[in-house]
């Protein structure tokens, strides 16, 4: 039997409007991003979004798979109505990322005392600075585990709506008036402001709708973290790694605008994430119960594709109102580029993919996804300053990087051939 339209139609609304809420909760984050960005001197806004994408990329970098492991541990620990399980873990989780972490800004501060040269570029304020936003976006996204796993629509809305009216609340008033140092302290202050009233919220949900058999789930839970660890500091050196390397190689200007790319880059991953975020923990569930649909990963993909045309739209004609045509003028952005980019935004369904392997305990795909993608994006970058093709080459290159990884593993998970295979077995019946 076919799958039936009025509940095909029924589904996609709900996961439109799911969609509209969390774009606008998310879209928080991009307006503090875009103002920041329009507040300093490109320069200054180099710094600041090298040291968010290091600081970023840390939190990784130390977790060695303790924070990926809870995209699968958290769903399997809530459904066995273990909630006191998961909060010891998060505890635990935190002092030990905290611990590395300081550990890992030690030695950065006697190297650069030895090594004065080698670190000349980072005052020792900064560093510091790094280490605590570290430590607060590791805490985070612990949280953000333990809220996917509850599955609350309305607690994963206000959640996500706090982690961008927080920062944003914080951090624009301080980049007025200070420099952008303090506007670091003020996210690492709105972000555990968020962590702190989403704990005390998560306590109103101590028990599932319903349970499943505790050794039915735990054989798989947990596992697999490191594998994602990897595939994640692959993917996050891309992100934020690439800023870095950006600003060295071509400097702050360039890495300013590439920066601002990445922010118009980041509303697509955050709506595949907010999207993930809600049908993910519901995959993993299932799949440990017996009963997967992926049907409602082509729900998503088709609002990721209305996004993307509709972003794209939007980025063209604001070339046509005087101010943005300045702004974007100022970061030396073409409209060209423009669209290129608005029409990657599709491919963060990648994110959608990764949840829907993880439930089928495929995490070697997603590491392969990732590595390929990051070998091919440096690549690309290296051609970039060989050949001196400047914003427009780095670009190219991580949006090359997505698309590799995003044929990868949807070839992987939708298996063209069981399909081809299936429609001839069904057209002989």
């Amino acid at each position: 039997m076919g799958f039936p339209l009025q509940k095909f139609g029924r589904a996609l609304g709900d996961e439109t409007i799911f969609a509209v809420l969390m774009v606008a909760a998310s879209s928080l984050s991009f307006i503090k991003s875009i103002s920041l960005a329009m507040i300093f001197v490109p320069e200054q806004f180099g710094l600041y979004i090298s040291s968010v994408g290091i600081a970023t990329l840390t939190s990784v970098l130390v977790s060695f798979g303790l924070i990926e492991s809870t995209t699968k541990l958290y769903p399997h620990m809530y459904i066995m109505s273990d909630m006191a399980g998961i909060r010891s873990h998060m505890r635990r989780a935190i002092s030990l990322l905290a611990v590395r972490i300081i550990a890992l800004v030690a030695v950065a501060a006697v190297v650069k005392f030895a090594l004065p040269d080698l670190l000349q570029s980072l005052s020792y304020l900064t560093i510091v600075l790094v280490g605590g936003l570290s430590i607060a976006i590791g805490a985070l996204l612990l949280m953000a585990s333990l809220v996917r796993a509850i599955g609350s629509v309305r607690m994963l809305l206000m959640f996500s709506f706090m982690r961008g009216l927080f920062p944003l609340c914080l951090s624009l008033p301080t980049a007025l008036h200070f420099t952008w140092h303090y506007v670091i302290i003020a996210e690492i202050v709105a972000t555990w402001i968020v962590f702190e009233v989403t704990s005390r919220w998560s306590r109103k949900f101590n028990h599932p709708p319903s349970s499943a058999s505790p050794t039915e789930l735990d054989e798989t839970s947990g596992k697999g973290g490191f594998l994602l660890y990897i595939a994640g500091l692959s993917s996050t050196s891309i992100t934020y790694g690439s800023r870095s390397l950006v600003a060295a190689s071509y400097g702050t200007a360039v890495a300013g605008a590439f920066g601002t790319i990445g922010i118009i880059q980041q509303m697509g991953t955050m709506l595949g994430g907010v999207l993930a975020q809600k049908l993910g923990p519901t995959l993993i569930k299932d799949a440990a119960t017996g009963n997967m649909r992926l049907w409602r990963i082509g729900l998503l993909a088709l609002l990721m594709m209305l996004f993307a045309a509709g972003a794209t739209v939007g980025l063209v004609g604001s070339f046509y109102v005087p101010f943005f045509a300045k702004f974007w003028a100022s970061y030396g952005i073409s409209p060209q580029l423009l669209v290129l980019v608005g029409v990657s935004l599709f491919l963060p369904i990648n994110l959608v993919f990764q949840f829907a392997l993880i439930a089928r305990n495929d995490e070697k795909t997603i590491l392969y996804g990732s590595i390929g993608a990051a070998v091919l994006c440096y690549s690309g970058f290296a051609i970039t300053i060989i050949m001196g093709w400047g914003l427009s080459g780095f670009v190219l290159s991580v949006i090359a990087a997505d698309m590799f990884q995003f044929a990868l593993l949807g070839a992987k998970l939708i298996k063209p051939r069981q399909i081809i295979r299936a429609m001839i077995e069904k057209n002989k019946n």
